[in-house]
């Protein structure tokens, strides 16, 4: 993949040789769907025995 930014290409050379996390506000904007515990089970998670709500 080409990138053109220099930004965007120091990201691609750290991640070719390092693990890297990278933090956003993901969790939050799901937490705005006001979600129920169904929404987090689905059919995969369905028996799992803890809760899942909120573990986004």
């Amino acid at each position: 993949m080409r990138y053109t930014t220099a930004s965007a290409q120091e990201l691609q050379a750290l991640l070719s040789h390092q693990i890297v996390l990278l933090d956003g506000a993901g969790g939050t904007m799901i937490q705005r769907h006001k979600l129920a515990e169904a929404d987090f089970r689905g059919s995969q998670f369905r028996d799992h025995g803890q809760s899942l709500q909120g573990n986004n």
